[in-house]
């Protein structure tokens, strides 16, 4: 266990980024889209507008946008988050944390 900093070890290339908001944008990202568009015009209206959502999100210098489709471009999800790129080994449970009667898992199925 890494009582101090100096006892933490570095996980060199490991980041974590954890989602600080989600949020369904697709009125927003379909707005000006109709049915009768060729595929080519559909989805520069819809780049258009990912682009004016991601300028009207308010985010802080650490944290990221990322919009995303979902259910072949029905459906877009703008999440916020934040990367971690420091992250530090300081400790790990026992091997034996899992391990109920001499086996692993709660239905007495055995680890690989």
């Amino acid at each position: 266990m890494g009582e101090s900093r100096a006892e933490e070890l570095p996980a060199k290339g490991v980041t974590a980024v954890f989602i600080s908001k989600m949020e369904d944008v697709t009125i927003l990202a379909l707005q000006g889209v109709s049915e009768g568009m060729g595929e080519r015009d559909r989805q520069s209206q819809i780049d258009k507008n990912l682009a004016q959502i991601r300028v009207n999100t308010k985010k802080g210098k650490s944290e990221d946008i990322q919009i995303r489709p979902f259910y072949n471009g029905n459906q877009y999800y703008l999440f916020l988050t934040r990367t971690y790129k420091d992250v530090r080994f300081v400790g790990a449970p026992p091997n034996s944390i899992g391990k109920f009667r001499g086996r692993y898992g709660q239905l007495g199925v055995a680890a690989p």
